[in-house]
């Protein structure tokens, strides 16, 4: 199969270590795979099959990522020998892009939603994405079940789809460790990385576990 995973970028972030790790599993299990960004460097290593897409646009007054996204993706895919079975798009506003053009060429699109439905202010680029875009692909996928029910009633399909995890597990529990629970974000953004609810949540650790 013929995979295009489609994002902003993939300079750090969660959402890109996300991409990148699906990427690698794909390309492991055979699968055709390419990565298409339109702005910043790589902060995330790709299997060597992967092929990497930097999605420019020779109209510079078109800078705005979606924008240029669109217009890139528009050109390239009307190639037909350029289209994949599927697109992978990620971060929502990439939607505007992707959406239209999977459309336009009839390629099947999963869009993917890398934050909940109350993590920032509706504006009218959410409105119309959500009310009105999210109609046309395969699926939707969202990381909760909390996210369920509100987007149901928004498009045809979709579905609860964990991030992955990039880290070896730990299989000796015998092991000795420090017991320190380390938590890591941007502290100016509390409602994105949710240390409002791990304020409560340690105060009931610390109470059981003083160590």
């Amino acid at each position: 199969m013929k995979i295009d995973f489609v994002i902003g970028s993939l300079y750090a972030g969660g959402a890109e270590r996300v991409v990148s790790t699906l990427a690698n599993h794909f390309a492991e299990k055979g699968h055709s795979v390419r990565v298409i960004t339109f702005r910043g460097g790589d902060h995330y290593s790709l299997h060597p099959s992967v092929k990497r897409i930097h999605g420019t646009s020779k109209l510079i007054f078109f800078n705005y990522t979606v924008l240029r996204a669109f217009l890139f993706l528009l050109k390239f895919y009307f190639k037909r020998k350029n289209r994949p079975d599927i697109i992978s798009s990620h971060i929502d506003l990439m939607g505007f892009a992707t959406i239209p053009v999977s459309r336009i060429y009839g390629i099947k699109l999963t869009v993917s939603e890398h934050f909940n439905h109350f993590n920032r202010k509706l504006t009218i680029q959410k409105k119309i994405l959500w009310n009105f875009l999210y109609k046309f692909p395969e699926t939707l996928t969202v990381l909760t079940k909390f996210d369920l029910p509100y987007f149901k009633p928004k498009t045809k399909n979709v579905e609860v789809i964990l991030n992955p995890s990039s880290f070896v597990p730990i299989t000796d529990l015998n092991r000795s460790r420090n017991r320190t629970i380390l938590a890591v974000g941007d502290l100016n953004r509390f409602e994105h990385k949710g240390f409002d609810n791990l304020l409560d949540i340690a105060e009931e650790v610390l109470t059981s576990q003083p160590d």
